[in-house]
């Protein structure tokens, strides 16, 4: 990734919000019996977050800490202020986030699952291909090594604490560390950048 403005990292985190406070049709109906239809209605696709990957994301959500480190730094209440807003930053579940075609497939099985019985062989045909790339989806999140060694919230909350409010350069610290390019567009000095 070349580099990320605040602004930029802002709107990545409104399209995530978003995302996660988005419903899937249906998904107050859940179906006791039905495995694949609660599988659809408890994912949300990929697509819904406009193409930014986990790993943008995650340096949205690193800008921010960062950015509010220096906005709370002054503050009687920076303790838990700053708290607070590395738990709100911290990585969601992004295994809810599954392609839409795989959602598709979900669908699909839910809708066969209908006619044919679970434990029958055409069943079975059509069920196996969608689980493998299910678990294959989901075993990315545990065997991605740069996935797996991504900073948490907590550590690069200690980090911008070691840096300090009062480094002059504190912003080429920050996009330095996220392994960002830093620009003429990256926040400059120490100076918080009022969204």
């Amino acid at each position: 990734m070349a580099t990320m403005t605040i602004s930029e990292a802002e709107h990545i985190i409104d399209i995530l919000a978003a995302a996660l406070q988005k419903e899937q049709p249906h998904s107050n109906i859940k179906n006791e019996k039905n495995y694949y239809w609660n599988r659809y209605c408890n994912h949300l696709p990929i697509s819904i977050l406009q193409g930014y990957d986990f790993f943008q994301i995650d340096i949205a959500l690193k800008l921010r800490i960062a950015n509010m480190f220096l906005l709370l730094e002054r503050r009687d209440d920076f303790e838990e202020k700053f708290a607070k807003e590395i738990r709100i930053c911290t990585l969601p579940i992004l295994s809810r986030f599954i392609p839409d075609d795989l959602m598709a497939k979900f669908k699909f099985l839910a809708e066969l699952s209908k006619t044919l019985p679970r434990s029958s062989s055409e069943f079975r045909k059509c069920e196996r291909p969608i689980l493998e790339e299910d678990y294959a989806h989901t075993d990315w999140f545990i065997s991605d090594k740069k996935f797996s060694s991504l900073e948490t919230s907590e550590s690069f909350g200690a980090f911008c604490r070691s840096i300090g409010a009062n480094d002059p350069i504190y912003w080429q610290k920050i996009y330095t560390h996220l392994g960002l390019e830093y620009t003429s567009s990256a926040a400059k000095g120490n100076s918080p950048v009022r969204i």
